[in-house]
């Protein structure tokens, strides 16, 4: 209860009074006088409460101007004794720091204890994970209290507070704030050594932290890119792909010669590849790029197979003898188990390379089937079978639906009719495609009726008339609804073309959900973001709308035919067919 008390009166901020001349006010002199008594044997020590001493202080701090007195530095003594005995809760020492942030006058080493003492619990209490319950009260710090922590604790408790966070995996925010601050600071990384700045990294980027800090060490490290290891530099790779951020840092590792690539092992080596394809990588004219892709994919026994299919399939590269060996593990006996990640992930590198026999595809389903109970909650797999399945569908693959067994079959059948979860994380508009949105509304209201605005995932196309379906090939998909017809305007961010080359490069994601909406009747329209930017007026805008819808209609209408014309071929076969039978 009293540190329910003492939190509550600090209300997660000291309140700043105006500054008053006076130095101490009447509470202060008297509770300092009752604190001298107490120590003489004259009165009982216990009976002062902190919470008496905390609100004496929050009416007085604000008010100092000079130096504290001597009965200000016996409260501060006597207020930090109290603390130490009754309480080593984190939010009493954030209310007794953020009363000292108030201060009117720098207090400077006469609270120094208990600032040092103050820090050590909190960063203690943040790797508790009981915690997480009262982030809101780590996040309420005002900018005083922060400027405290920036300036009072050293480099090294700083470091060893991230380090330890990233131990136990808790990023409340408040600490990534306070960190983000702390080091952003100049001056401050540079005290930690080359070891302790990649530590740095790879702890904010277990904690999916992409602030100031994470900007600032990467730029120290650039400048002494040379000292840095080869294995420090594939812990940093490996690092920034968790979090999909690519600093200046990256290039410097392809500009400094190839010789420390060499002193990494080949199973090393194929995890850097790894570690490009994530972050989509692909540097145009790159000759380190180019040994690296020729040094993994010739020392392909010391590469595991399923994951350097999916890195082929990310960076766009085909390559048949590692898909060939591909096919060769998943079908030997003595192969280890595949997870539910792998397979999916196999599955879509082999959907859009159209390559594979159906015993693979089998295997990979069956193994797929084990995990069905927790595949609807992992949405990256359930939109990689459901391309899968739309590429069947469409034709985009390499052999018919039919030649899968039955239990394969069904499995991609379910997975057609699942939901994927928050679709619209995938939509969350911008302030650029909020534009496209506003300005395709003015020419849809002018011109067209069936213009829609991106971006898309590959189940946004649902089935048009939910009858049970017994076969993937056939079940009401000649009966398109409207919006299966339609041009769709796509805004291309920066995660829809590789880094390292222009904005004329899409990515094979972007590339597969661009094919299979295309084969379900929607024509891709990109619109790219420097041209948007570009434009001035909203009549420009409106002409260059009308343009690429005009050519997506057209290119529309030539599908609709090409399709016709099929479906007119087929119905003619099939009536020769019937005749030459009967």
């Amino acid at each position: 209860m009293a540190r329910r008390r003492l939190a509550a009166a600090a209300g997660g901020t000291a309140v700043v009074h105006p500054i008053i001349l006076e130095a101490d006010t009447p509470a202060v002199r008297e509770l300092a006088g009752g604190i001298r008594s107490a120590a003489s044997g004259q009165s009982e020590q216990h009976r002062v409460p902190l919470l008496r001493i905390h609100k004496v202080l929050e009416e007085a701090l604000p008010k100092m101007r000079g130096a504290p007195s001597a009965d200000m530095q016996l409260l501060l003594k006597h207020y930090h004794h109290k603390l130490y005995l009754s309480t080593d809760s984190s939010s009493d020492y954030l209310a007794a720091l953020a009363l000292l942030a108030s201060s009117g006058a720098r207090l400077g080493s006469t609270v120094g204890d208990m600032v040092k003492r103050s820090s050590q619990v909190i960063m203690d209490s943040l790797h508790n994970a009981s915690l997480k319950k009262s982030t809101a009260e780590l996040s309420n710090l005002d900018g005083q209290f922060a400027d405290k922590f920036v300036s009072e604790v050293s480099p090294q408790d700083a470091w060893t507070m991230l380090r330890s966070l990233a131990a136990i995996g808790s990023s409340p925010p408040a600490a990534l704030f306070l960190l983000d601050r702390y080091f952003d600071r100049e001056g401050r990384i540079a005290q930690l050594s080359r070891v302790k700045m990649v530590q740095m990294v790879e702890a904010l980027c277990m904690l999916r932290s992409r602030g100031p800090a994470l900007q600032a060490v990467s730029d120290q490290l650039a400048a002494q890119v040379v000292k840095i290891t080869p294995q420090q530099r594939l812990a940093l790779l490996r690092s920034f792909a968790t979090v999909n951020v690519a600093p200046n840092l990256l290039y410097l590792f392809l500009g400094s010669g190839r010789r420390w690539r060499l002193k990494l092992s080949a199973s090393n080596q194929a995890e850097m590849l790894s570690a490009f394809a994530e972050l989509r990588f692909r540097p145009r004219g790159s000759a380190f790029f180019k040994d690296l892709i020729l040094t993994v994919l010739r020392g392909r026994p010391g590469a595991d197979p399923l994951r350097l299919c999916y890195d082929l399939f990310l960076l766009d590269m085909f390559d048949e003898p590692s898909l060939k060996r591909l096919e060769t593990t998943v079908n030997s006996p003595q192969r280890d188990e595949i997870t539910l990640e792998e397979a999916c992930r196999v599955l879509a590198s082999l959907g859009y390379f159209c390559y594979g026999q159906p015993s693979t595809y089998d295997t990979l389903l069956a193994e797929i089937a084990r995990f069905e109970a927790t595949l609807y909650q992992n949405r990256q797999c359930l939109v990689q079978l459901k391309s899968l399945e739309i590429g069947f569908r469409i034709g985009h693959s390499a052999f018919p639906i039919s030649n899968l067994s039955p239990s394969a079959q069904q499995t991609l059948l379910r997975v057609r009719h699942a939901e994927v979860a928050d679709l619209s994380r995938d939509a969350a508009p911008t302030g650029w495609t909020q534009d496209i949105r506003r300005i395709a509304g003015q020419v849809c209201n002018r011109t067209y009726f069936n213009i829609t605005v991106g971006p898309f995932l590959v189940d946004f196309v649902r089935t048009s008339d939910g009858t049970p379906q017994t076969k993937l090939d056939k079940g009401g998909d000649e009966r398109l609804q409207a919006v299966r017809q339609c041009v769709a305007l796509e805004p291309l961010k920066g995660q829809c073309f590789y880094r390292g080359s222009d904005d004329s490069e899409l990515t094979s994601s972007s590339k597969y959900r661009h094919l299979l909406l295309r084969g379900l009747g929607i024509e891709i329209c990109p619109v790219s973001k420097q041209q948007w930017v570009g434009m001035t007026s909203d009549a420009e805008k409106v002409r260059y709308i009308r343009d690429i819808v005009t050519e997506g209609m057209v290119r529309l209408k030539e599908r609709r035919k090409e399709h016709a014309k099929k479906i007119s071929q087929i119905k003619w076969q099939k009536r020769v067919h019937a005749r030459s039978v009967s």
